[in-house]
């Protein structure tokens, strides 16, 4: 996994979150209050299955499978998915992603094929 993280001095975003192989572990972006512009999702190179970003607003990582994500987005098969938020998504506590095939609480099955993530924070 090549998880990269850049400092971008703009309004809209000043740390911006690339991720070419995501998967059902949980990954850190903040432990401490951050907001969410826009997600980006590319499941376009697996055709077997949809996925399901999950967003947890905590300070450590969550346990998966058993953590309720605050926030779910799905994807469809051979899709790529894109959303901006203008007023952003406040994250109280901390951001921490993962993805897997299963929508809800169950995080336990990561993609068949690779998934690339793009997160815009500030």
């Amino acid at each position: 996994m090549a998880v990269t993280t850049q400092t971008v001095p703009t309004k809209i975003e000043t740390k911006r979150i690339n991720d070419s192989a995501v998967g059902a572990a949980a990954q850190e972006v903040a432990t401490s209050a951050i907001t969410l512009f826009q997600v980006v999702i590319d499941n376009s190179g697996n055709s077997s299955e949809a996925v399901y970003l999950k967003l947890y607003d905590v300070a450590s990582a969550p346990t998966l499978g058993t953590a309720k994500p605050d926030w779910q987005i799905p994807c469809p098969l051979s899709e790529k998915v894109g959303m901006t938020i203008p007023e952003g998504i406040a994250f109280a506590n901390g951001l921490f992603y993962a993805v897997s095939k299963e929508a809800g609480v169950p995080t336990t099955t990561s993609p068949s094929a690779n998934v690339a993530l793009v997160l815009r924070t500030s």
